[in-house]
């Protein structure tokens, strides 16, 4: 519905998309392959940041334009297993806020006894530069329902959230841990990974990781995940330090 032109010299337009990799034995990854799932790309956004829920049923991902006037702007999707297959992704109402940023999604899964029934809930952890935050991006969350219902989001408050960026949030279900990253809190320089334990409004005081995790760099994007094998705990980490 929707025409892009270009003129001559003009730097073509080319998206990002979603791979995935299996780890192998050790260390070894096999070959990158796209993300197969139904009609999950937009020729014309960029794809990115995707998260499954814990039981591997819902997949929530971003969607980013280049906004002439306020950047790149993200909204979060999420896409339901039917069978073999996914369904059409769907824009999250609520926490997509027109012209401001939402992204980087993560999920605590969250159950909820009240009387003989018990509520399941996908507690989805996100950054966003949306109104009445603590400044720049803040991390927020929000709560979706067995049906799909998105509750209005909530900043996770002044121990998570500072003046300037919160961004990537991690959360360890196993050890009810969230870890995020910062270029406000006290770091080493640049974005730093702090973490902090607890759930949805109720957090203690966030901790800087410190070193090797943590350089003089940005290190953003941390992802600890336990070895099946092994069970020891891996860590993952972006960073733009030398090497």
């Amino acid at each position: 519905d929707s025409i892009i032109s270009y003129s001559k010299g003009d730097r073509t337009f080319h998206p990002v998309r979603l791979y995935q990799s299996v780890r192998q034995e050790g260390m070894n990854w096999s070959e990158p392959e796209k993300l197969q799932k139904k009609k999950l790309d937009n020729k014309y956004e960029h794809t990115a940041n995707g998260t499954y829920s814990e039981d591997m049923q819902r997949f929530y991902f971003t969607r980013c334009t280049e906004n002439p006037s306020r950047g790149i702007i993200c909204h979060i999707y999420m896409s339901k297993k039917e069978g073999s297959t996914w369904s059409k992704p769907k824009k999250l109402p609520k926490i997509n806020k027109a012209g401001y940023t939402s992204t980087q999604p993560t999920v605590q899964s969250y159950v909820k006894k009240k009387r003989k029934k018990v509520n399941k809930y996908d507690i989805l952890y996100f950054s966003s530069n949306q109104p009445n935050g603590k400044g720049g991006l803040d991390i927020w969350f929000t709560a979706i329902d067995e049906n799909g219902k998105v509750r209005e989001p909530i900043n996770l408050g002044s121990k998570i959230n500072t003046l300037r960026d919160e961004v990537t949030p991690f959360y360890d279900n196993l050890h009810k841990t969230l870890y995020f990253s910062s270029n406000y809190h006290y770091g080493l320089g640049g974005f730093d990974v702090h973490k902090s334990k607890g759930n949805q409004k109720r957090w203690t005081k966030s901790e800087n990781v410190g070193i090797p995790v943590n350089s003089s760099y940005d290190d953003t994007y941390y992802h600890l995940e336990t070895d099946t094998t092994t069970e020891k705990e891996i860590g993952y980490i972006v960073s733009n330090r030398p090497g």
